[in-house]
């Protein structure tokens, strides 16, 4: 049995082998196209080299695909904010080590951080209850560590959800920034992004910090 041979019956398996590599199609797909208007169902299976039938089995359509390549990368992303915030008690400090950790993401990995945030993201949740996906789990350690804070009486009196739009406003930002500056010759000069993220951070930080 040649290698072709055993690679084609393992896709006849429609294993998990096979929905990773439709998902790793997808998205490689969608990082080329820009848009996920651009990438069609038969652009995705030819890809993998598979027929359409083959995907419906692991996906309900387009959007559930997608969405699916969305949650990966936000468990990824989740993934590193965790790991940059462990073994920190102070909360004013893990709020900085979240800031840096997240620019560092977004101009480091940016076209990972293009599918987490471009337009086509929302589409493809619409409808969807996310209460427990890895999206909000990544939030949530904002929200969380803004309470801490709070509790702890380092962080002043507020609501922490609105308090964590603010700062994942201000954070985000300062990723667009980031990748102005690396993309665009000319554009404005921004520090290496560890430091940059850590400044935005101490800047946001100063409306919350107790007095």
């Amino acid at each position: 049995m040649s290698s072709t041979d055993t690679r084609e019956r393992a896709r006849r398996g429609e294993g998990a082998a096979l929905r990773d590599e439709l998902l790793d199609a997808a998205e490689a797909l969608l990082i080329e196209k820009g848009s996920m208007d651009s990438v069609s169902i038969r652009a995705i299976v030819d890809a993998v080299g598979v027929t359409p039938p083959s995907m419906y089995l692991h996906f309900d359509d387009k959007d559930d695909l997608f969405f699916d390549v969305c949650s990966r990368r936000f468990e990824d992303f989740h993934g590193v904010l965790a790991a940059a915030i462990e073994g920190i008690e102070d909360p004013v400090e893990r709020l900085r080590a979240l800031g840096r950790a997240y620019v560092t993401y977004g101009v480091e990995r940016a076209e990972h951080y293009q599918i987490l945030f471009a337009p086509h993201h929302h589409s493809v949740v619409k409808g969807r209850d996310l209460t427990d996906g890895p999206g909000m789990q990544a939030f949530g350690l904002l929200v969380t560590t803004i309470q801490d804070g709070i509790d702890a009486g380092v962080l002043r009196e507020c609501d922490p959800y609105q308090a964590t739009m603010a700062i994942w406003a201000g954070v985000h930002g300062a990723v667009m920034i980031s990748a102005m500056s690396v993309a665009e010759e000319g554009g404005p000069e921004v520090p290496d992004a560890e430091a940059f993220g850590a400044g935005v951070c101490d800047m946001l930080l100063e409306g919350l910090i107790a007095r």
